[in-house]
């Protein structure tokens, strides 16, 4: 595979640091850049950037599937977890943004919400399969992931804050449970 990113690309460390160099000066323009613009800003030859990116257009969508396999991977620890709560679950999800903010602020900054919404989706059907929520319990599982997704809208309206996280799951799970026993009588 020439360009794009994956796991075994990126656990090379001079890979990783290009990579971080070619995001730093791809997302930090205004400007549209050709490639040969951007590998002299960076500082490595074209040939270099076509080993990371097979086109300038493709380097956000490379970026947005990366993060999206880190975080099928991550998730799929999840299903080894005997004691894992749903608000440490969507909790760990607000974590692995965290660790990635760097990355979804550019996203967000640029109005692509398409993989964090895949994600969400993710979750929720892992939500619902996890803790046996009732078949009718969609509009429920809706609540949590449109709270996640505000949440992380706001966050790239005003920045990722990390101490906002345990407010946010605990207002998350307040209100959903508030709806689930208004709502869990209306879809029986």
């Amino acid at each position: 595979m020439i360009g794009g990113l994956s796991e075994r690309k990126m656990k090379n460390r001079r890979f990783r640091q290009t990579e971080e160099k070619i995001f730093d000066v791809y997302f930090g323009t205004k400007e549209d850049l050709r490639m040969k613009e951007l590998a002299r800003r960076v500082g490595i030859s074209r040939a270099t950037l076509y080993r990371h990116h097979c086109a300038i257009s493709k380097i956000l969508p490379d970026y947005e599937h990366y993060i999206y396999k880190k975080f099928l991977k991550y998730v799929k620890c999840f299903d080894y977890e005997k004691n894992l709560n749903i608000r440490l679950f969507y909790y760990r999800m607000l974590s692995f943004m965290l660790s990635y903010k760097k990355e979804f602020m550019v996203l967000l900054s640029r109005g692509e919400t398409k993989t964090i919404k895949k994600m969400i989706e993710v979750t929720r059907d892992l939500v619902s399969l996890k803790y046996n929520l009732p078949k009718n319990s969609e509009i429920i599982i809706d609540i949590y992931s449109s709270e996640i997704l505000s949440v992380i809208e706001e966050w790239g309206r005003r920045g990722f804050l990390e101490e906002d996280i345990d407010k946010t799951i605990v207002n998350i799970i307040y209100l959903s449970r508030t709806a689930r026993t208004r709502l869990l009588p209306l879809v029986n």
